[in-house]
Formats: C-alpha cells, sequence, structure tokens
C-alpha cells in the first residue's frame, strides 16, 4: 500500500513537472514583445535637420528589443547613396537611417528621387521586398512625393505602414491658409501649394498600407508652434485609399514640433505600431 502512495505521488510529481514547463513555454510565448519580420523601416527627418533627429526613436526601439540592425543611408548632394553596411536575410526589423547632405533642399521632388535611390539600393544590396517609412516634418512630404511617383511601381518594395510625424501636409503655420478648417472629408478649406502638388495622392495612395498620424497640440494652440494640427490632419484626405488610418494628438511642452522626434509617447506609438501591431486602427 505505501509502495502504491509512492508510485501515485511520483506520477502526479511528473505531471505537475509537464504542467509547469508548459506553463513556462506559454508565459515565454507571451512575453515575447515584438515581431521579427524582415520588414525594414525607413525614418526619413525633416528640412535642415540630419539622421540624428532619428537616433531618439532609433534607441528606444533598439532598448525595446526591437532590432540589433541599424544602417546609415547618407545621400550625396548629388544623389549618390552609400549604405554603413549590409545585412543578412536573418536581420531582425532592420532601420535605415536616411541622411541627406542637402538637407535644406525646398523641391520634395528631388528629395523623393534621392530617397527612390536609397530604397534601389537596398532592394539590390539587401534584397529588400518589403518597407516602412518613418517621417517628421517635411520628410513626410518627402514620403508622400515618393508615393505619388513611386507607389504604383510594382517593381519596388512594397510598402506596408507609414508613420507620420508633425506632417505639414498643406504647409507650415507662415504659409497662409495652412492650418485652414478641413473638410467633412479632411481636405483643406485653404489648400496650399504644399497640400496642391501631393492632392492626386486622393486617387492614387497605394492601398494596403497602414496609417499612424502623430502630431502635437502645444498649450492648446492648435499646432505644435511649427505646424498647425489641421494641417497634419489633412493626411486623413491624403490616405482615403490606405488599409487603415489612426490619428494621434500629442499633448504638453514636449508636443512642440523639435520635441516630438525625442518624446517617449511618441516611442511607444512607434513600437506598438510598427513592430508589435496591439494597437487597434480604425479609420
Amino acid at each position: 500500500m505505501n509502495r502504491g502512495k509512492h508510485v501515485g505521488w511520483a506520477a502526479l510529481i511528473l505531471v505537475l513537472l509537464i504542467s509547469g514547463w508548459g506553463g513556462v513555454h506559454l508565459v515565454h510565448a507571451s512575453q515575447t514583445r515584438t515581431q521579427s519580420s524582415q520588414v525594414v523601416t525607413l525614418f526619413v527627418h525633416g528640412y535642415g535637420s540630419s539622421a540624428h533627429a532619428e537616433q531618439h526613436m532609433v534607441k528606444a526601439a533598439e532598448r525595446a528589443g526591437v532590432t540589433r540592425t541599424v544602417v546609415r543611408a547618407d545621400v550625396s548632394t548629388r544623389g549618390k547613396v552609400h549604405l554603413s553596411r549590409k545585412f543578412s536575410k536573418q536581420a531582425k526589423n532592420p532601420i535605415v537611417e536616411v541622411q541627406f547632405a542637402a538637407n535644406r533642399e525646398p523641391q520634395s521632388t528631388k528629395n523623393a528621387a534621392w530617397l527612390h535611390q536609397v530604397i534601389v539600393q537596398l532592394q539590390r544590396e539587401d534584397h529588400v521586398q518589403r518597407i516602412n517609412f518613418v517621417g517628421h516634418s517635411k520628410g513626410n512630404v518627402d514620403i508622400m512625393t515618393y508615393l505619388l511617383r513611386y507607389g504604383s511601381d510594382p517593381n519596388l518594395p512594397r510598402v506596408e505602414k507609414q508613420v507620420a510625424i508633425a506632417g505639414p501636409f498643406n504647409g507650415v503655420l507662415r504659409m497662409t491658409g495652412s492650418n485652414s478648417p478641413l473638410t467633412k472629408a479632411g481636405v483643406p478649406t485653404q489648400p496650399t501649394a504644399t497640400y496642391q502638388r501631393i492632392a492626386q495622392l486622393r486617387r492614387t495612395y497605394p492601398q494596403g498600407i497602414r496609417v499612424l498620424n502623430i502630431y502635437g497640440n502645444v498649450n492648446g494652440t492648435n499646432a505644435d508652434g511649427t505646424v498647425g494640427n489641421n494641417s497634419s490632419r489633412a493626411m486623413r484626405s491624403l490616405t482615403v485609399r490606405a488599409k487603415s488610418y489612426r490619428a494621434v494628438m500629442i499633448s504638453g511642452w514636449k508636443a512642440q514640433h523639435s520635441r516630438l522626434h525625442a518624446n517617449h509617447q511618441v516611442d511607444q506609438l512607434l513600437i506598438h505600431f510598427l513592430w508589435q501591431n496591439r494597437i487597434k486602427e480604425v479609420r
């Protein structure tokens, strides 16, 4: 009888051990923070800025365990691209920091052409097939111009997600009408030349892209100090063909235009949207 009890206890302990190991495995799986993929995320800086403006967000992604692969893409004034390194097919969520030497180029058509050169080189050297975009300030207009000019080219990498931070889609505050009211469709009632140059995206924006639009409202001014909220919100009218669209307004003193790319709330939004897919996106 005692022997039977020992056998019974041994069997029970064995079951508990098996269950315990299974539980550990499940907990480990549930704690996986990011989704590994071969989607390359390109960060594009704004007017007069540099890749330095992208580094706070990139470092936040690295600390979160998103990636260990960060590449610098330096673009000369003639559009020649130099990549700081190559990466393997096994690289987890690679990030590319784009740096334009001509960082005060006013024409987004040139920036879009240079961005195209970066993407073609990534495609040729690293066999990149899918990309995300993150833009700050004018970098967003450059990205939109890229999508306008090259977004329908089936031979280029497919864009999966686009994040806009402080996007001046209807221009900056010094431009008359940039912060004018929006129609129900999100179209500026006083469209500036900036909006008019990319307005065709209302009909051609590539379908299948998920969009996150982040903008700042400093002290209830309906602007981030440089770009009016309605100018940023005009993005919705340009992305009506997108798979999903979500807009997030950041408040407080850290919502100022140049502080948005060094804002912890923005960091978390980026990480969740680009690499965790835990934000419900609704249009």
